[in-house]
C-alpha cells in the first residue's frame, strides 16, 4: 500500500524521491502523483536535502529542510477542492516569533494579501505553540488552532481537515480540541479561496513572501474532495508508522493471516521522538 491508493490524492511530495547529495540545494520537488514541480530558482531560497546526516533524518528517511529565514518552493498551479485533507510529516525545529505564525503549507494570490489558504505553526504571546489554519477570501480572517501545546524540536503528522462545513486539525493521528481565533469554523477550504495563482512549500506567498518555516519535511499529502475512509486510514497509519516510527493513532500493525493484532493505546505526553 502506498498513499497514491488514496481517494482523491491530487499531491504526494516525499523527500525520499529526490537525488541529490546530503546537505545539497534543492532547486526543485516534483510530486510523484501527477509530476507537478514545487521549483525556486533563487539560490539562497532554496531548502537542502538531507539523505545521510543522521541528526536530520527522520527514522531514517531523507528530508528537506527550510530554513526558517526565507527558504519557499513554489508550484505555478492551484488544485480547488472545497474539501480534503493536507497531511504534513515533519519536525518542527523552531517556533515563529511572539504572535506570529509559519507556514508548511499554503495557496494564495499574488496580486492579494486577502486571499489565502494556510497551513501553519502559530505563537501565542510566546506562552502557547499550536497548530493553525487560517483562510481568507477577501473577508474577515477565519483562523481555528488546535489544543497541544507544542515543544522543539518534535517530530508529528500535522493534518488538516475540512469536511466542507468545519474544518479538523489531527496531531499523530489524534483529533485537536478546536479554538475559533478569528472568524467562524465553516470548513472554507481551497476552492473557497478565489484568484489563488500558486502553492508553496515552506512559507506564504500573497504580494510578498514570507511566515517561512523552520522545518525539516519528510513528507506531503494532499486528499481533494474527499474523506480518508476508515480502511485507508488503518493503511495510511500503518503505511507513516513503518517509515518514520510515528505510532500514530488508532495503532494498526501488519499480522499473519488469521492472528489477533496487538492494540496498544498511543501516549502523547511525551509527543515523538525527535531525532535530534
Amino acid at each position: 500500500w502506498a498513499p497514491s491508493d488514496l481517494t482523491g490524492i491530487s499531491i504526494w511530495l516525499r523527500a525520499d524521491s529526490l537525488a541529490g547529495a546530503d546537505g545539497s540545494a534543492v532547486s526543485s520537488w516534483v510530486d510523484s502523483i501527477a509530476s507537478q514541480n514545487f521549483a525556486q530558482a533563487t539560490g539562497a531560497k532554496q531548502p537542502l536535502l538531507y539523505t545521510s546526516t543522521a541528526a536530520r533524518l527522520i527514522n531514517g528517511q531523507p528530508v528537506v529542510t527550510f530554513d526558517g529565514v526565507d527558504d519557499l518552493l513554489v508550484y505555478a498551479g492551484i488544485k480547488s477542492p472545497t474539501s480534503g485533507h493536507v497531511i504534513v510529516v515533519a519536525r518542527l525545529l523552531a517556533f515563529p516569533g511572539a504572535n506570529l505564525v509559519t507556514d508548511f503549507y499554503s495557496s494564495g494570490d499574488v496580486a492579494s494579501t486577502t486571499r489565502f489558504i494556510r497551513f501553519s505553526i502559530a505563537n501565542t504571546a510566546d506562552i502557547e505553540q499550536t497548530v493553525n489554519h487560517r483562510q481568507r477570501n477577501a473577508d474577515p480572517v477565519d483562523t481555528i488552532s488546535g489544543g497541544t501545546d507544542l515543544a522543539v524540536p518534535s517530530v508529528h503528522v500535522f493534518e488538516w481537515s475540512s469536511t466542507g462545513t468545519a474544518a479538523g486539525i489531527k496531531l499523530d493521528g489524534v483529533d485537536e480540541s478546536i479554538t475559533v481565533n478569528a472568524g467562524a469554523n465553516n470548513g472554507d477550504w481551497f476552492g473557497d479561496t478565489a484568484n489563488r495563482d500558486h502553492t508553496v512549500v515552506g512559507s506564504n506567498k500573497t504580494s510578498s513572501e514570507g511566515q517561512w518555516i523552520n522545518a525539516d519535511i519528510a513528507e506531503i499529502i494532499q486528499v481533494d474532495d474527499a474523506t480518508i475512509s476508515a480502511a485507508e486510514r488503518d493503511s495510511l497509519n500503518d503505511y507513516l508508522d513503518q517509515r518514520y516510527g510515528t505510532a500514530l493513532y488508532p495503532p494498526v500493525r501488519r499480522v499473519a493471516h488469521g492472528a489477533t493484532p496487538r492494540m496498544t493505546q498511543p501516549s502523547r505526553a511525551s509527543g515523538l521522538t525527535s531525532g535530534v
